[in-house]
């Protein structure tokens, strides 16, 4: 655990890069589960140290090591917290090893965790700075190789949220770990798509995004393919459609999801978000 001299800091209410809140507010994500009492050990460090910040947890129930998943979360719910929030995201099944550990500040907010590929849906290389942690973070004696959420990133989210941003910036670093997510061309007129992450709704949730048809040359999509499933309809919402019936839209994000009115898709289909695809034929631009 942190020593006496970290865990006697006080918040003093410092801005991120010109943003202040009344009391920082903490977001926290993690592949922890509630069973065993690991969230509440870094929320317990981050509260020792920053008593004043809102510590918001976001949810814990990310399938264990599940990266993809993970930064998909992130994405989905960043946007919807003010400026000068600090994001703590820890899936990290590489945990002790070489992997850095990281601050990224973008458009006023701040997120800390491994780097992994956890933000690579909100890290903007034009609008980011990036950081390692500071090792003087690492110089305590009984920082433990297998929980660095406490012994690490909980003391650094509480610093930052404290203001005392020397004492977590390290080095500046060029770039992070990002998760490679292509859309792969299969043909001339086929795409295929990867599952990003299956939600609680068992909707299948791929990688292509609604911003990229013009990027990708792509003027109209035909024929939507999983499975068995062959789409060529894409519906505004799930109630269009009758419970039980198949349809696919762009969710709320702008992603293509293939769902089942008031049922689960992927249950349904057996669908296994690391090996299936979903292929797409279009007409191109």
């Amino acid at each position: 655990m942190p020593g006496a001299a970290l865990i006697s800091a006080r918040c003093a209410k410092k801005s991120i890069r010109g943003y202040k809140l009344p009391s920082p507010i903490i977001t926290f994500l993690s592949d922890f589960g509630t069973k065993d009492g690991y969230p509440g050990c870094v929320k317990g460090v981050i509260k020792s140290l920053a008593p004043e910040a809102e510590v918001i947890d976001i949810t814990h129930d990310i399938t264990a090591f599940d990266i993809k998943s993970a930064a998909y979360t992130i994405l989905n719910y960043v946007n919807c917290f003010p400026k000068g929030t600090i994001h703590l995201a820890v899936v990290d099944p590489t945990v002790g090893s070489e992997r850095k550990a990281i601050l990224i500040e973008t458009e006023g907010v701040v997120f800390i965790g491994p780097d992994n590929g956890l933000f690579s849906y909100v890290y903007k290389p034009s609008k980011s700075r990036v950081y390692r942690i500071h090792r003087l973070l690492y110089a305590e004696k009984n920082i433990d190789p297998t929980f660095h959420a406490r012994d690490i990133f909980g003391p650094a989210v509480a610093l930052t949220a404290n203001g005392q941003h020397d004492k977590v910036r390290g080095e500046i670093l060029k770039n992070i770990s990002l998760l490679e997510q292509p859309v792969k061309s299969e043909n001339q007129n086929t795409f295929k798509l990867n599952c990003l992450t299956i939600d609680h709704f068992g909707n299948i949730i791929s990688n292509l995004n609604k911003n990229e048809l013009s990027l990708l040359g792509i003027k109209k999509i035909n024929q939507i393919k999983v499975r068995d499933k062959v789409f060529h309809t894409i519906n505004n919402f799930y109630s269009e459609k009758k419970k039980g019936e198949w349809l696919v839209l762009w969710n709320s994000l702008g992603f293509l999801e293939i769902a089942v009115s008031e049922g689960s898709a992927a249950e349904l289909l057996k669908f296994d978000a690391n090996r299936d695809n979903i292929y797409i034929d279009v007409n191109l631009s």
